[in-house]
C-alpha cells in the first residue's frame, strides 16, 4: 500500500507535471477499453480513478514523474500491475486538461476555506 501523499505541490509544480510528456513510457497502441480505470459517483471529480481504489490516475502518474520513477518502479509502489499503470499514464496524457480544470477548480476551493496553497518563503 502506498503512503497517503500528503505533501502539496505548488503551482508551478503542478503544471509542469500536467504538462509533461512521458510518451516514452507509453506503448504506441492503446485499447480504447479502460480495464483498470473507472469514474466514481461519490466524487465531485470527473477525471477517471483506479477501480477499487480511492486513487485518481492523475495521484499515480504525478507520483511517478515527482519521484522520477519508471513506471515499473511506480507499479511497485502502489501495488498496481504494470498494465494498470500504463493505463492511467496513457489517460493523464490524454486528458490534461480535464485534470488541470480540475486542479483549478480544488485551488479556488482551498483558498476560499483558508488554506494556504502555495508555500511561504522566509527570507
Amino acid at each position: 500500500m502506498c503512503p497517503n501523499l500528503a505533501f502539496q505541490i505548488a503551482e508551478s509544480q503542478l503544471v509542469l507535471i500536467i504538462r509533461a510528456k512521458n510518451s516514452q513510457f507509453i506503448p504506441s497502441t492503446m485499447n480504447q477499453k479502460r480495464q483498470y480505470l473507472e469514474e466514481r459517483l461519490d466524487t465531485w471529480r470527473k477525471q477517471l480513478h483506479i477501480k477499487g481504489r480511492k486513487l485518481k490516475a492523475f495521484d499515480v502518474w504525478s507520483h511517478m514523474i515527482v519521484n522520477s520513477e519508471s513506471p515499473q518502479d511506480a507499479a511497485n509502489v502502489w501495488s498496481l500491475p504494470i498494465e494498470a499503470l500504463v493505463e492511467a499514464i496513457k489517460y493523464c496524457e490524454t486528458h490534461q486538461e480535464l485534470i488541470e480544470k480540475e486542479a483549478i477548480e480544488e485551488k479556488q476551493y482551498l483558498k476560499s476555506k483558508g488554506y494556504t496553497i502555495e508555500p511561504l518563503i522566509i527570507n
